[in-house]
């Protein structure tokens, strides 16, 4: 025990204990606890008392939890070592007491909602972050040991929003100092088998905050899933985990508690299933710190009530009155417009803070109610940070109207499209903008449980462009779902999209497949690589389209793609993988395209090179030797005007010298300060010049 606790502060006599506890009689809900209500001294309060046995009790607990004091934490009243064998520590007892694991079981008398349930996540969360912040001097702590076992309920209640949930089980909780590198804590032999117990802290024996994150997660898990993680639970988590990592790219929905279906919103459900699986990330850097979990579930919490609560096949709650639109667009003939299309642009000022919104009219005339309805559905259940956030709708006589973000930016089409000599898209910013709109496709081409997702008119007009030129995905008029398990099976009579990004291949069999939203990707590649519109004729005279322009140039003339623009400034081996990639996307055969997977991670490593290598960049073949003409009287203050100094070598071709570039500014501006080599060519026997 700490000498920097003051055990009398906290001294219970030992015969307190045995009469409050009938001589430590076990309680029937907890077998390793007693249960007593203490006398007045210690304000009659109703005690958990636990036993730990002196030989084997090497803890932190004590120094620990007399310094808590937090609402959603289970309160310390104090404990006892009189006893030669034993150590006691008494938490308060509340009434109806159970912990999660056995509230979430099949005996449990109450069924939580998935508003309870995203309820306990926030308790449980505020605990660990006021744990995570720091005692002050005394640093911050580490639970070590989170898990439903550790979470209690007081189930006293009919109505489950009305309960009150508490965190408990300090046994292997650490301080650690905040400032001070992490010090290694082994994992205690009885967690090490544990599947809620961080993998990473297993192996490297580092105990830090990311490792509660990670069994937060389990937790979260557990709490959609319904399943204990505690005791002789562990093989249950063990198999939840193993489907838990198994159903990422499938969706969560075979992760759901049966009891919660009909009782949960669509979009709620993702961020919390988002938010869990980064916690359980095998990279700690992405696990997220605990008040962004906090705000997260506070999100998914609200995203229930406003939703009703259900998913449902009209959202009506997303519905905003024709009015608080036209108030927002400035005039009832909605004067805002931003082009010669039904869009407009206005502020709703209790719906998306100090964004702006960008309004779209559908009308009945170009598309049918019931695929109206059904794409607002499909547009709701979207929440990711590469698609741009959907707002609500509004019904109107001859259609309806879409309300989204605005983009200040505009869409990558208009930043190509106005590009001049001054002001341009830099290499690193179009990988960047290529890199979040793969991120994006990827979302969709996850799924939504039994369903995939195609964006069915991708090009380079409905990749917006946010602060700091983040990409986000718009435009899904004409997106579509097809069965996960069947993908081949939808057939439509009409191709949906624009023919300069169309895949030739569904163009032909109308089978709608992730592949082709690859093949319109890689034609948004060239795009970004060339500076040239897919719908803009390269060459003049001809009427050939800008992919079967790049088709031409593939084999000999590659280095003409390139924007004359970025030239100098890109990366040779950073073109050579962003240009396979991009070939390889509008390949023919289908089975070429890389999946969005592979996209990212090529695209991840054109931009690493970009950024972090050595630039060596691209010489044109159309350069004429005049273009690389030196006076001799710049050579001659490079190495000298005799060369003896700085003469290196000699042999058949003629001697060599060594010179600094400073002065060879107009040939090789890029390469100021470099050490060059000068080649003295003897052309006829002793006849030498410069060549």
């Amino acid at each position: 025990m700490s000498s920097s606790v003051n055990l009398e502060d906290f001294r219970i006599p030992l015969e307190e204990l045995k009469r409050a506890t009938n001589n430590f009689r076990r309680c029937g809900i907890f077998d390793n606890y007693s249960i007593g209500e203490l006398s007045e001294r210690w304000q009659n309060r109703t005690a958990f008392v636990k036993r730990y046995n002196k030989k084997e009790y090497e803890s932190q607990e004590l120094e620990i939890v007399s310094r808590l004091h937090h609402e959603d934490i289970n309160s310390f009243i104090g404990c006892c070592d009189e006893d030669d064998n034993y150590i006691y520590m008494a938490y308060e007892y509340f009434a109806y007491t159970e912990d999660l694991d056995r509230a979430l079981g099949p005996n449990s008398t109450v069924v939580y909602s998935w508003a309870a349930r995203l309820e306990i996540c926030i308790s449980v969360a505020k605990a660990l972050n006021y744990l995570h912040l720091g005692l002050g001097e005394h640093g911050r702590v580490i639970h070590g040991d989170v898990n439903c076992e550790h979470v209690l309920l007081n189930s006293g209640h009919d109505d489950d929003l009305d309960m009150q949930f508490k965190v408990c089980g300090f046994r292997y909780s650490k301080s650690v100092p905040i400032n001070q590198p992490h010090q290694p804590h082994y994992c205690p032999e009885e967690l090490f088998e544990k599947s809620h117990i961080d993998p990473i802290y297993k192996e490297t024996s580092l105990l830090n905050t990311e490792a509660d994150v990670y069994s937060f997660g389990v937790l979260m898990f557990v709490i959609l899933h319904g399943s204990g993680s505690s005791g002789t639970m562990n093989e249950n988590i063990h198999q939840m985990m193993n489907l838990v990592r198994g159903c990422y790219h499938d969706g969560p929905y075979k992760l759901i508690d049966p009891i919660l279906l009909g009782d949960l919103s669509h979009r709620s459900l993702q961020i919390f299933t988002a938010l869990a699986y980064k916690c359980i990330s095998y990279d700690i850097e992405e696990r997220p710190r605990m008040d962004e979990i906090i705000k997260t579930i506070e999100k998914a919490l609200d995203i229930y009530y406003d939703e009703g609560g259900a998913f449902s096949d009209a959202p009506d709650d997303l519905l905003i009155p024709l009015e608080e639109i036209r108030k927002a667009t400035g005039a009832e003939d909605f004067d805002r417009r931003i082009s010669s299309k039904p869009h407009y642009r206005g502020k709703l000022v209790f719906r998306c803070n100090e964004h702006e919104a960008f309004f779209k009219h559908w009308t009945f005339e170009e598309n049918d109610e019931r695929n109206i309805n059904g794409q607002i559905e499909l547009i709701a259940s979207f929440d990711h940070k590469n698609i741009n956030p959907f707002i609500g709708y509004c019904t109107t006589d001859d259609g309806i109207i879409i309300a989204s973000e605005y983009a200040l930016n505009g869409s990558l089409y208009l930043k190509l499209e106005t590009q001049s000599e001054k002001s341009y898209l830099t290499w690193a910013e179009r990988l960047k903008i290529s890199l979040g709109a793969a991120e994006g496709l990827k979302y969709f081409h996850a799924g939504f449980g039994e369903y995939k997702v195609i964006h069915g008119d991708f090009k380079s007009k409905n990749i917006l462009l946010y602060d700091d030129l983040e990409a986000k995905i718009c435009g899904f008029g004409k997106s579509f779902r097809v069965p996960r398990s069947h993908p081949d099976t939808n057939v439509y009579e009409e191709a949906q999209g624009s023919k300069y990004y169309m895949d030739p291949v569904y163009r032909e069999t109308r089978i709608p497949r992730v592949e082709s939203n690859v093949y319109s990707f890689g034609v948004v590649l060239f795009e970004v690589l060339t500076g040239i519109l897919a719908c803009n004729h390269p060459v003049e005279d001809e009427r050939i389209s800008m992919i079967n322009w790049v088709r031409r140039l593939y084999n000999d003339e590659t280095d003409k793609l390139v924007d004359y623009r970025i030239r100098d400034e890109i990366d040779a081996r950073s073109l050579h993988t962003f240009k396979q990639l991009a070939y390889k996307s509008i390949s023919f055969n289908m089975k070429d395209r890389p999946s969005m997977n592979q996209v990212i991670k090529r695209l991840e490593e054109a931009l690493y090179i970009q950024t972090h290598g050595a630039a060596s960049t691209i010489a044109r073949k159309d350069q004429k030797l005049e273009d690389f003409r030196i006076p001799l009287k710049d050579i001659n203050l490079a190495i000298g005007e005799k060369g003896q100094e700085t003469r290196i070598g000699e042999g058949g071709f003629g001697v060599v010298y060594k010179g600094l570039v400073d002065s060879l500014v107009t040939v090789f501006n890029s390469k100021k300060g470099c050490t060059i080599t000068v080649i003295l060519c003897d052309l006829v026997g002793s006849h030498s010049r410069l060549k």
